[in-house]
């Protein structure tokens, strides 16, 4: 992949990884990837991972694994990015098919807590994108909502919804920063 600064001002760089589970930024050859992180110098990096991870989880020590692989990730950008924010977005709800019901991958929780604990461990920000959600179980309101929100597979959002999940991770980047503006003497918001 490849990234590269184009003029001033605001700038996105967008990697998108279908299907990757956020665990493969060490594999890169570290010579070219720091020398593009460098030449780019970024502000905020941001990592959204969890949600291809989900349904291969097969008990909560696949999820700890994953969460100690994935905090090995974030101190790769910390090293090669030492002067950026770093900020990660755990999955969204997701259920699957049981029965006649759509309910949670049994594993979906697991995996949330060990990113948020690998973010907090990292001393990175962690946005808990299933619990602004609704959380655990809320997927079928957001799929059933008029007009529908995620997709019939129970995972993937809609234009609509991923907008709506966009301002509410807007209006809480703007929350913490008035809070810090303040002094950061309020309690740190933990939910939309």
């Amino acid at each position: 992949f490849s990234l590269h600064p184009v003029g001033a001002g605001v700038q996105w760089h967008s990697v998108a990884m279908r299907g990757a589970s956020g665990t493969l930024f060490r594999k890169l050859d570290r010579a070219p990837f720091s020398r593009q992180l460098r030449d780019i110098g970024p502000d905020l990096i941001v990592l959204q991972f969890g949600g291809n991870t989900v349904p291969y989880t097969r008990d909560t020590a696949a999820a700890e694994r994953y969460g100690g692989w994935f905090e090995r990730q974030i101190e790769l950008f910390q090293a090669l990015a030492p002067t950026a924010a770093i900020l990660v977005i755990g999955p969204s709800d997701m259920a699957q098919k049981t029965g006649l019901d759509w309910t949670p991958f049994p594993l979906l929780d697991a995996v949330r807590v060990a990113l948020r604990e690998a973010s907090l461990d990292a001393g990175v920000a962690h946005w808990d994108l299933l619990d602004a959600m609704g959380g655990l179980g809320s997927m079928p309101a957001w799929v059933s909502s008029t007009p529908p929100l995620a997709g019939p597979d129970h995972v993937h959002f809609t234009p609509r919804g991923a907008r709506q999940v966009g301002e509410w991770l807007d209006r809480a980047l703007w929350a913490e920063y008035r809070r810090w503006e303040r002094g950061g003497n309020t309690p740190a918001m933990t939910g939309m």
